[in-house]
């Protein structure tokens, strides 16, 4: 369409590109001199040889499976631990796969680079006699898998804490601190020492009133499994009075929304034993009607 002078052909290798980078080399080739890429790491390294084996095997069995959206394993795989020297062919496989394109290599060369010898330099001789197996043994590539397996799950766990943060951060926006509180608690569990839930649960123990960890500022009544009052740091019972009496001479004061709570179960116990007297009384008074009567 624009014809073969508006076509500027390029080797993909990294011996012929400028810089050795293949987006610097495309910049030049436009004409742009005075930008360039962020320099980086590898943006393509080679994975380890047994790395390349796991990976075969992985899509090999995710296909038998039949499964359609198949979960890929390139994010997992960009730590450097997973780099390294790549499965190396023999020399005689190498040679046998480039043979296959030579009339096609041999046409590009004498149109766009009639000064090179042969369109690709190919070093035939680093190429082993006989391919390498020990790196793609079964017990090679099982290391690697048992690797994946562990970042695998420690991502797992990180997008799981980022879910219950995100969980945490709408409730305490509505309000619903309790399940704010829980949320956030399971993030720690998820993931130990997070800081956003860390803040978060020191947030929340400030706006209601507690020390880091939960607990109320004063010397609360707690109770144990059996219902019965545990005793405070003197050794003493500490009942509802006296705890009442403690806050007004220490100074410590109960958060608003823990004495509203404590109100309403007393007004609720009051209410349940004054409709159980109320009950006891219909039924005594039935009673005294039913009963026979003397002549």
């Amino acid at each position: 369409m624009f014809g073969q002078a508006a076509v500027t052909p390029r080797l993909f290798d990294r011996t012929q590109l400028v810089d050795g980078d293949v987006v610097t080399d495309f910049l030049r080739a436009l004409g742009i001199e005075d930008l360039a890429p962020e320099p980086e790491g590898p943006r393509n390294p080679s994975l380890r040889a047994d790395v390349q084996e796991l990976i075969r095997r992985y899509n090999a069995h995710v296909e038998a499976r039949g499964v359609q959206d198949r979960p890929r394993l390139g994010p997992l795989l960009r730590d450097e631990r997973y780099w390294g020297r790549g499965r190396m062919p023999a020399r005689a496989e190498a040679e046998g796969f480039l043979a296959r394109f030579a009339a096609g290599n041999e046409r590009i060369r004498a149109t766009w680079f009639p000064e090179r010898a042969t369109l690709f330099g190919m070093d035939f001789p680093r190429y082993p006699e006989a391919e390498d197996t020990a790196a793609t043994a079964d017990a090679r590539v099982l290391a690697a898998a048992l690797d994946v397996l562990v970042d695998l799950g420690a991502a797992m766990q990180e997008a799981e804490a980022e879910r219950r943060m995100a969980l945490g951060r709408h409730a305490q926006a509505e309000g619903r601190m309790a399940e704010a509180r829980s949320q956030f608690s399971r993030v720690l569990r998820a993931a130990e020492g997070h800081r956003g839930a860390t803040k978060a649960l020191r947030e929340l123990d400030a706006a209601e009133g507690l020390t880091p960890g939960g607990q109320s500022t004063r010397v609360a009544r707690k109770k144990d499994r059996t219902g019965r009052a545990r005793k405070d740091r003197t050794g003493r019972k500490v009942g509802e009075g006296k705890a009442r009496k403690a806050d007004a001479e220490g100074g410590a004061t109960m958060p608003q929304d823990a004495r509203t709570e404590r109100k309403a179960r007393r007004e609720a116990r009051s209410a349940e034993a004054g409709r159980a007297e109320r009950r006891a009384a219909r039924k005594a008074s039935r009673t005294a009607k039913d009963a026979p009567r003397p002549g």
